[in-house]
């Protein structure tokens, strides 16, 4: 799994050791079943002034999904498989899509 931590987030200690640790339990969680999957960390601005983090999960199909986390949800070490979870079936779910659209477009061919 390749990880991107934005140097915005690395920049503040506090949250990029959140990132970081959150970051290990997504390996944990996910690594096996998705060895080419590369997750990318950046930092947002809510448009009422709020900060968060953004996770971009990505893998070689070009699909991809993103969730976006308040800085203290990152310290929630206990939710954040779920989180990372849902965010992986999000994923295959629009890998699946995509190649069942492609399948249908290959019958019709036939």
């Amino acid at each position: 799994m390749e990880t991107i931590i934005e140097d915005r987030i690395q920049a503040i200690p506090e949250l990029n050791a959140a990132v970081t640790e959150a970051n290990q339990i997504l390996r944990d969680e996910l690594e096996d079943s998705a060895p080419d999957l590369q997750a990318e960390w950046s930092l947002e601005h809510g448009e009422r002034g709020g900060t968060f983090v953004d996770l971009r999960l990505s893998d070689q199909s070009g699909e991809s999904v993103v969730g976006r986390f308040a800085p203290e949800e990152l310290r929630q070490y206990y939710l954040m498989g779920s989180h990372f979870y849902h965010l992986w079936g999000d994923l295959l779910h629009g890998r699946t899509k995509k190649n069942l659209k492609r399948l249908h477009e290959l019958i019709r061919e036939l």
